[in-house]
């Protein structure tokens, strides 16, 4: 089968990028890969992900047009990631010096027209006053040289500084290898230094992966997180509203035992109304009675998630109903129509100021995540009823 031209979608009057159908390359991957997928894994070098893959992987190979751009581009597979990247492509072929290169890349960052048209000249024909060779001088033709610098302005918007990528990517590899290697403790990790309103994200990861998860437990639970005969236990810590008054709880359980009842720990503790509340809502308290009345909603405020059970269980699974979970909600973009479904809660209404007219907020939970969600005056008026 004849091999397939593939254009590079801007880079096409530099180099082709050419379809190699039966390809055998063995792929490596190491720490310079993983700098390069977080500088391009972000809007704009995004489009070039594939074109660069298939580079990687053998399946495609690319034809540099100006001799200068291989040296530069190979080890990013033939796309500019990199701001280090930008400055040698005016080094190289044009003789700018770096810091002349570096002050022209700011300027095509900040998008200044009329300074980059001057700019232009100099970069393919010279400038004797900065002693800039131009790429003319160099061999490159002029078409070439003014193609280049036009994608040049566009890559310099986005390129990424490849030392803030290698501390990313360095910390990424560590996280994933502590995340797979030790899965449980890293997620506690996770759990105990994380913000009340991302636990309910990472409770999900946690059923994902299999890990068992409690709800608080005043005899088991410590202040933070912690695994218990490999399982995880709410932070009595991380209950809404607890906060620090777990402190004395788990030195009391530490000094004087575990509590035999409600009772015990109340004349143990003497807590406040609030906090007995809301240790009670949480569930920390179900030891104690095996009768107790689910109040998942109040669970949820505490919790910041329905630990026990979600209401939403009682209903066909989201994409069963052809619906989106909420944490993909950001994938979504426009005026794009999607279907979620979920608890509503914290539901309330006002009038809007010109005409009276009934606008509704509420919340809108799944598995997954939260969202606030407004409704309308039209959307309200139709739907207020059902």
């Amino acid at each position: 089968m004849d091999n397939k031209s593939l254009s590079h979608t801007r880079w096409k009057c530099q180099y082709h990028i050419v379809f190699i159908p039966k390809y055998r390359k063995k792929v490596l991957y190491n720490l310079s890969d993983l700098i390069l997928l977080i500088a391009m894994y972000r809007p704009g070098p995004m489009q070039y992900l594939e074109d660069m893959t298939g580079v990687k992987q053998g399946k495609r190979f690319i034809h540099y047009k100006i001799p200068q751009m291989e040296s530069i581009l190979k080890s990013t597979y033939g796309c500019v990631a990199f701001q280090e990247q930008v400055q040698e492509l005016f080094k190289q072929p044009a003789d700018y010096s770096y810091g002349q290169a570096d002050l022209v890349r700011r300027a095509m960052s900040k998008k200044k027209e009329e300074d980059l048209e001057e700019e232009r000249h100099s970069f393919i024909y010279g400038d004797d006053e900065r002693a800039v060779a131009g790429c003319v001088k160099n061999g490159i033709s002029e078409e070439n040289a003014n193609t280049l610098f036009s994608q040049l302005k566009e890559f310099a918007g986005y390129a990424f500084n490849k030392s803030h990528a290698a501390c990313y990517a360095i910390v990424s590899y560590q996280t994933a290898w502590l995340k797979y290697h030790y899965t449980l403790e890293y997620m506690k990790s996770v759990l105990n230094h994380t913000s009340f309103e991302k636990i309910p994200g990472l409770v999900m990861d946690l059923k994902d992966m299999g890990i068992k998860f409690h709800v608080p437990d005043i005899n088991c639970s410590k202040q933070e997180f912690r695994i218990l005969d490999g399982e995880l236990w709410f932070g009595l810590g991380s209950v809404k509203g607890i906060g620090e008054a777990a402190v004395g709880v788990v030195e009391e359980r530490k000094k004087n035992g575990v509590f035999q009842s409600l009772s015990d720990f109340v004349l143990r503790i003497q807590p406040s109304k609030n906090i007995l509340e809301e240790f009670i809502c949480s569930g920390a308290m179900d030891g104690f009675c095996e009768n107790r009345w689910e109040r998942l909603m109040i669970e949820k405020s505490v919790l910041g998630v329905f630990a026990s059970r979600h209401p939403i269980t009682l209903f066909p699974s989201v994409r069963e109903c052809g619906a989106v979970e909420i944490e993909r909600l950001q994938k979504y973009h426009g005026n794009q129509n999607v279907t979620v479904i979920g608890n509503a809660s914290d539901f309330r209404k006002c009038r809007r100021k010109p005409d009276g007219a009934e606008i509704a907020f509420f919340k809108l939970s799944d598995f997954t995540g939260e969202i606030e969600v407004c409704c309308f005056a039209d959307a309200y008026k139709k739907r207020k009823n059902f």
